[in-house]
């Protein structure tokens, strides 16, 4: 009996094993094909991508400061330099009586990486350095655009061209690698010691009686990233007076200074200084982006709006940026891209995609597929089936205010890349 028993619990066991089916294909037979919910896909929407020159950008007290020129095949010549204040360590600096100058050196350090430019040339920097006339806004919140200029005593303080060596720069002591040691002019330190009193009461004062330094460059192969708010950042008056010997004091350029970065772009021998040859259609065969407020890339995707009576719901909508093949052989692309967008008037703004960060988002290269992908879901599911108005897109460099990297991409031709395009793929439920 107990033998007959374990046969029957066996059999139904199997029995129920035997009627297990998969849970995507359990009600297909019998629901009404009408009442089926399909996960569909669509990649043909047309994407206009054209050139937009970029506006000026805020600069003020960013924590990187490009410094230097470089000529690029395709996106021309870029220049970039700033004006920083210089500021007391410390409020009521008193100098021993009789103060002597000795000498001055202003150490600088390199943020990583250091700099930007072609692989295929030596690193050379020519640094001239210049005292301000005009003093900058003591406010840190005052926004200076990257096309500021403020005036500066025509004669520079320093005039020199080296090859540095960002790994390990000349260094001294603490200041340790990646940091430049610049000789300055003994008279400007003489002019910190000979201060008044009033003048050296506090950095409101300072700054009024030494408004700051303009860093430029005549002569460079590459862009330089300097790191001026970094402690081992600081000007070290050397002394003595009647009494001592070996007496040293630093200013600093640290977080509290006001610093404006200035760029320049001359692409009038390249193509790009041609006005977009299309702002229809396809557009360029070419996409553009460019760093150190250079150039955009817009893009208009006019078949969104058709689709706001088609009852789809947005499921995932990636848009996708391939790099032109070999376009980042010796100028390396950029590392991260923002896709924002703008209205009638010009003005940008984000996309609701990014505040879900960068999981959702994306934005970064993605060397292994030789492209960038942004997943603008929601941005899309707003327009659609929300109302929101359908502007044009605009992709620009993250960290467009310190970073020289720039990327060709392909254009949205099928007829020229194929699949292999710019475009936007769309997956959707449709009830």
């Amino acid at each position: 009996m107990k033998h007959w028993i374990r046969l029957c619990s066996l059999a139904l066991l199997v029995g129920l094993l035997s009627c297990e089916k998969d849970v995507s294909s359990i009600g297909v037979d019998i629901q009404p094909p009408e009442d089926r919910i399909d996960v569909l896909r669509m990649d043909t929407l047309t994407l206009t991508a054209f050139r937009l020159p970029d506006d000026s950008t805020g600069t003020a007290t960013l924590f990187r400061s490009p410094l230097g020129r470089m000529m690029d095949p395709v996106f021309g010549f870029t220049q970039a330099d700033f004006f920083t204040q210089i500021r007391l360590p410390s409020n009521n600096v008193l100098f021993e009586d009789n103060p002597v100058c000795d000498s001055v050196v202003l150490s600088v350090r390199f943020d990583s990486p250091g700099m930007y430019g072609p692989t295929d040339q030596p690193n050379m920097l020519g640094i001239t350095i210049y005292e301000m006339t005009e003093a900058m806004e003591a406010v840190l919140d005052t926004f200076y655009y990257s096309n500021k200029t403020f005036e500066f005593d025509p004669t520079p303080l320093l005039d020199t061209l080296f090859v540095p060596s960002i790994e390990d720069t000349v260094s001294s002591g603490e200041l340790g690698p990646d940091t430049m040691n610049l000789r300055m002019p003994a008279s400007f330190g003489q002019r910190v010691l000979d201060g008044s009193a009033d003048d050296l009461l506090n950095n409101e004062n300072f700054s009024q009686y030494i408004k700051g330094l303009h860093f430029t460059t005549k002569v460079s192969s590459e862009m330089f990233y300097l790191d001026m708010p970094d402690p081992a950042t600081r000007m070290t008056i050397y002394y003595h007076n009647d009494e001592l010997d070996s007496l040293s004091y630093s200013l600093v350029f640290n977080s509290n200074a006001q610093r404006s970065n200035r760029f320049y772009h001359d692409y009038s021998a390249t193509s790009l200084s041609l006005k977009p040859v299309d702002t229809t259609g396809y557009g360029e065969p070419e996409a553009y982006v460019q760093g150190l407020n250079g150039m955009r890339t817009a893009i208009r995707i006019p078949g969104l709006t058709a689709l706001r009576d088609s009852n789809i719901i947005i499921n995932q909508a990636i848009i996708e940026f391939p790099l032109v093949d070999g376009s980042n052989m010796v100028w390396e692309e950029v590392a991260n891209m923002v896709l924002l967008k703008m209205n009638e008037e010009g003005q940008t703004s984000s996309l609701i995609d990014q505040s879900e960060g960068t999981e959702h988002y994306m934005g970064g290269f993605q060397s292994s597929e030789n492209k960038y992908t942004f997943n603008i879901a929601r941005h899309v599911h707003s327009v659609i089936n929300d109302g929101e108005p359908n502007e044009t897109l605009v992709l620009v460099v993250s960290g467009n205010a310190i970073r020289a990297n720039r990327a060709v991409l392909k254009g949205s031709d099928p007829n020229l890349y194929g699949e292999d395009r710019m475009k936007l793929i769309l997956t959707y439920t449709k009830p």
